[in-house]
């Protein structure tokens, strides 16, 4: 593992998940429709000393989308090791 230094917080235990959303407005105009909005999902995923990010389009034109409820399942990955959510997801 010492030439796979990120490789040692496999077995770290995660211990904060945050979602954070972001709306565009920017209208978008294709072939088979028109996006006026996106609602987008960022999450940060906290285990001891390192974190994560990822981000994810979670609707479109769905202003009133519930971030909560789209990332609920996310709560899940708390307690759990990165090896251990990484085989749950």
């Amino acid at each position: 593992m010492k030439d796979f230094p990120l490789l040692q917080n496999m077995n770290t235990v995660i211990d904060e998940v945050v979602l954070y959303r972001y709306d565009s407005t920017v209208l978008r105009h294709f072939s088979f429709g028109t996006w006026r909005s996106r609602q987008h999902a960022f999450l940060k995923i906290s285990a001891g000393d390192c974190c994560g990010w990822g981000e994810n389009v979670i609707s479109v034109n769905q202003e009133d989308v519930d971030l909560q409820r789209w990332g609920s399942f996310f709560e899940d990955l708390k307690g759990l090791t990165v090896s251990e959510a990484m085989k749950y997801v």
